[in-house]
């Protein structure tokens, strides 16, 4: 006769946890080559981090500007149209 402890089960439902397992070159004393391939790995994990920081997309702005902002293109329109009819005569400008 098998006796049971209460609060366990035959079966374990638990997961067991895996660890990290350290790359060769982050030893005490590492060889220069797994150095350095053990740094392109943390290098290129801090970058693939930026980037993804920086492609999230962006709220856009609450409040906008009172006037719309005119660009170089406009305002050199504007000034050329003024030009135009102060060159067409005296009476005009």
């Amino acid at each position: 006769m098998s006796r049971r402890r209460p609060g366990f089960s035959q079966h374990r439902t638990d997961s067991v946890t895996i660890s990290d397992v350290a790359l060769p070159g982050t030893s005490y004393n590492p060889d220069c080559r797994q150095h350095q391939d053990a740094l392109a790995v943390a290098v290129a994990a801090e970058v693939r981090q930026a980037l993804d920081k920086e492609l999230q997309p962006v709220a856009p702005k609450q409040h906008l500007p009172a006037e719309p902002m005119r660009d170089e293109l406009e305002e050199l329109q504007v000034v050329l149209a003024a030009v135009a009819v102060c060159s067409a005569g005296p009476l005009q400008c």
